[in-house]
């Protein structure tokens, strides 16, 4: 069954990306869309993936057809449903004339999908929508998610999160951004956000048991990989994030 859904996913690809080849030339022929190019707008989100990307996945050159094909190729997480948006995930789709548009998952709070793409102007512009809506008026290609198939989340539950705060047996790092970590973080963590990870690496110990938090769970999930990435085996991504960790320490 599995190996059949895995052929399934691959003749969708296959067949979508001779369809993006139509898509792309139309999408710079757009008179909507002269500002730029759609390889501006590809070497735009590309680099954005690669920030989230354990290590880089996509070549900023190359055209968005040939990644959506490769990523599957190369053991990357494709996903064709709409409810399936993850935190960093590149995002295809394309309009109504058929110009293939480029974009990326920003935020997802309530069922509501908060996705960045470039307007007439060439500026990356944030819509939020629900994933029907995105499904069928923005008309969704598929994702890319910025994980591996491989790739696992090492989790740690709430409680155990709160247990080893209480006990200090580990050191909190919160991957938010820094304003969000000065309007209220957890006593004791540090501060290294997502973004600046890769090169503050040096920062985070190997030996001692090192726990992630973020505002929901998705961006320490993300940190993790990239963490395991780089041959950390100590670290653990707290289910639930700060919007659970009040009520855990209020019990």
């Amino acid at each position: 069954m599995k190996k059949y859904v895995l052929t399934v996913l691959a003749v969708a690809i296959l067949l979508y990306t001779y369809s993006f080849q139509a898509y792309a030339c139309e999408y710079d022929n757009n008179p909507q869309n002269k500002s730029h190019s759609s390889k501006d707008a590809a070497g735009y989100f590309a680099s954005e993936f690669n920030k989230f990307a354990p290590v880089p996945v996509l070549d900023l050159e190359s055209e968005p057809t040939i990644w959506f094909y490769t990523a599957h190729e190369q053991g990357w997480i494709v996903k064709l449903d709409a409810k399936d948006a993850k935190l960093g995930a590149l995002i295809l789709g394309y309009d109504k004339s058929g110009a293939l548009w480029i974009g990326m998952v920003r935020g997802i709070s309530d069922g509501i999908i908060t996705f960045g793409m470039f307007d007439a102007n060439g500026q990356e512009v944030k819509i939020s929508v629900d994933p029907n809506t995105l499904q069928h008026e923005y008309r969704l290609i598929g994702y890319i998610w910025p994980q591996r198939v491989n790739d696992k989340v090492q989790e740690i539950s709430m409680d155990k999160a709160s247990e080893a705060w209480q006990n200090k047996e580990a050191l909190f790092i919160d991957v938010r951004a820094v304003d969000k970590y000065k309007q209220g973080h957890i006593p004791g963590a540090i501060s290294i956000p997502l973004t600046e990870l890769k090169s503050r690496l040096k920062e985070i110990p190997k030996k001692q048991m090192v726990l992630l938090i973020c505002k929901s769970g998705q961006g320490s999930s993300q940190a993790n990989i990239i963490l395991q990435s780089y041959g950390f085996t100590n670290t653990e991504s707290i289910t639930g994030g700060m919007l659970g960790w009040r009520g855990v320490i209020e019990k």
